[in-house]
């Protein structure tokens, strides 16, 4: 299901929507040093994550460019009108709320913190190979940092579980292959914001002023 024009454009589409909520709720529970975090905190960064207005962006944005760039193979019903839009739509927030919730699921009961923590450096290019990094990271309930196959779980599970709703000629492994790596660089560009998030707010703190 990759867009016509690649695979890059289409992650910028899903990711960039969400540093419209920076800064994050979450950033006002504890620090992981604190303490692990409750499931009443893992669940309340869950809620704000699937159901929230950057989440619906995070999917009708890809579904808007997949409308204007449609794959030449596409079925006519899925690529025209608002019929086609609203297909699409549901296709990716499909996408999303599963593999949020194998996410959510995964950190809840593994016990680990799903937050963002960013790097010490003041290196820009190594402040970003570690929000790459740290998509196979994650913050034990001791605060230590260890490594974690929740967002590999979440994208294989946004991949391959959303094969039944996939448009027709677009549920086979390949295809779910391909969503897969799109909601693991989803999750990556996601983490990049997030570090860079304390820059993001001041400029955005100038552009209002």
């Amino acid at each position: 299901m990759l867009p016509t024009a690649g695979p890059l454009v289409f992650v910028l589409c899903t990711a960039l929507p969400l540093c419209a909520q920076l800064p994050s709720p979450a950033a006002a529970l504890p620090t992981p040093s604190s303490g692990a975090l409750s499931f009443r905190e893992q669940a309340s960064i869950y809620l704000h994550r699937t159901f929230s207005v950057g989440a619906f962006m995070a999917a009708a944005a890809p579904a808007t460019f997949r409308m204007v760039s449609p794959p030449r193979t596409m079925d006519t019903q899925w690529r025209q009108g608002p019929g086609g839009f609203g297909r699409n739509l549901g296709d990716f927030t499909a996408t999303e709320l599963t593999a949020s919730t194998t996410r959510f699921l995964y950190s809840a009961a593994m016990r680990e913190d799903p937050r963002y923590v960013r790097s010490q450096s003041g290196s820009v290019p190594l402040r970003i190979l570690h929000a790459i990094a740290w998509t196979g990271m994650a913050r034990s309930s001791s605060g230590h940092p260890r490594p974690s196959l929740a967002v590999f779980a979440s994208a294989a599970a946004g991949g391959f579980v959303t094969t039944t709703y996939a448009a027709p000629g677009f549920a086979d492994s390949v295809h779910a292959g391909q969503r897969a790596l799109m909601v693991w660089g989803g999750a990556a560009a996601s983490n990049i914001f997030e570090e860079f998030a304390p820059e993001i707010k001041r400029l955005r703190a100038r552009l209002h002023h």
